[in-house]
């Protein structure tokens, strides 16, 4: 592929299971690329198992939707392209009914997704957009891989 090129290419990903990971409650919602363990024990506080992710060939991507007064919100990485030395995170939101009964308390819903390094188009310095639906974009991150 030529430098400059305006190809885009779908990069698969894995959801990982938060289950039993001790997500930080994050007042406003964030972006993060994960490349290392170091990162993973600095955002997770050593609750992930560490030996679950080979950073030698994945990296991570994690969001997290900020506060919400209830249960029934949700937030899901929805696709994952790359243009360059751009990677675009498309992601899904989704709000319970007014009428649905939810558990009243504060959430933070959160999704975190495997990436395998060896799917990248180029590799260096990323510039990572993570635009929702109707692609605004809601943060950017740049990360080497």
């Amino acid at each position: 592929m030529c430098r400059g090129s305006s190809k885009r290419y779908r990069l698969p990903f894995q959801r990982c299971s938060t289950d039993l990971v001790q997500v930080p409650m994050t007042y406003e919602p964030c972006y993060w690329v994960i490349t290392s363990r170091e990162e993973l024990q600095a955002a997770y506080k050593n609750s992930w198992n560490l030996d679950a992710i080979d950073f030698e060939h994945q990296f991570l991507i994690s969001v997290h939707r900020g506060y919400c007064r209830g249960g029934g919100y949700r937030v899901r990485v929805k696709e994952i392209i790359q243009k360059d030395e751009e990677i675009l995170v498309s992601l899904y939101f989704s709000d319970p009914d007014p009428l649905d009964f939810v558990i009243l308390v504060m959430t933070s819903p959160c999704d975190v997704v495997r990436v395998s390094k060896n799917k990248l188009v180029h590799r260096g310095r990323l510039l990572f957009r993570f635009i929702d639906e109707k692609g605004r974009e809601l943060g950017k991150r740049v990360a080497v891989i």
